[in-house]
């Protein structure tokens, strides 16, 4: 009967490395995977957020410049109305 013969030192070394090597190939592809559906979502959502922004800064900028305009249109025809109210008047 001999005793169970454990693996020598250099063997056992042998055999961790290949062991952890695996663990460390099976563990990063599944992070990798987790990484590109993690920043797809990130994309998603900034450019949904980016999107939000820019229309809320365009619109604010758009109405501002409707409100100039139409307030110099809107000067324009009250003073061309005097203008024609006073020749009317001095016309009479």
């Amino acid at each position: 009967m001999y005793p169970l013969k454990l693996p020598s030192k250099n063997r056992f070394i042998y055999l961790y490395i290949k062991i952890m090597t695996m663990a460390k190939i099976i563990m990063i592809i599944p992070t990798k995977i987790l990484m590109i559906i993690h920043i797809r979502i990130i994309t998603k959502i900034l450019t949904i957020i980016h999107t939000k922004i820019r229309t809320k800064i365009l619109t604010i900028i758009h109405t501002k410049i409707r409100i100039k305009i139409r307030t110099k249109i809107h000067t324009k025809i009250q003073d061309m109305i005097i203008m024609i109210v006073i020749v009317m008047v001095l016309n009479t």
